[in-house]
């Protein structure tokens, strides 16, 4: 089981910085459009295309920053009661609470793609770009999310870290961020 863990956490790994990778592409795009737009206006001429893919950019960047950010366990968490829970309730709490996470994200991702095909036939007013490619980072990045989420389950349920079970000098376990 435990090498299955680690191709499953090298996969995730690999799809991690993939994203990461999509999110420098991304914000680069986002400095160069936002370059042409402040070019633009300094000759005299507004390109309206620019300001409509800058947010858009920045729509992507969000959506897929904020599942970059669940990976790696940095969104905001108080972790501190769990962690001077005995370790079986400490467990349950983590579990239920990343059960809660995956539930609401599948929740979300299936409204996003119900969202984004109610948005087929609209245009972006700019562009021309059907609006339904804009919102399809709802779907994916909450996907994504509902991934990372069955994997810290994996991990929570399987991994036997010494770090988790060993209690602190003050009696309560260091957080796994999970």
């Amino acid at each position: 089981m435990r090498n299955l863990l680690n191709a499953l956490e090298f996969v995730f790994l690999w799809i991690n910085n993939l994203v990461k990778m999509i999110l420098v592409c991304f914000m680069i795009s986002l400095t160069i459009v936002v370059g042409i737009q402040i070019v633009s206006r300094l000759i005299g001429t507004s390109m309206n295309w620019t300001e409509e893919l800058a947010r858009y950019f920045l729509i992507w960047i969000t959506f897929l920053g904020a599942a970059v950010a669940y990976h790696d366990g940095r969104h905001i968490a108080v972790s501190f009661l769990v962690d001077c829970l005995p370790r079986k309730m400490a467990f349950a709490s983590r579990f239920l609470s990343i059960l809660a996470c995956l539930t609401l994200v599948v929740v979300l991702a299936y409204w996003g793609v119900m969202y984004m095909n109610m948005q087929y036939f609209q245009r972006s007013p700019a562009m021309g770009l059907p609006m339904s490619y804009v919102y399809l980072i709802i779907p994916i990045s909450f996907s994504l999310i509902a991934i990372y989420s069955l994997k810290d389950i994996l991990h929570l349920t399987f991994s036997q870290s010494a770090n988790n079970d060993s209690p602190s000098k003050d009696g309560c376990r260091k957080g796994d961020g999970i």
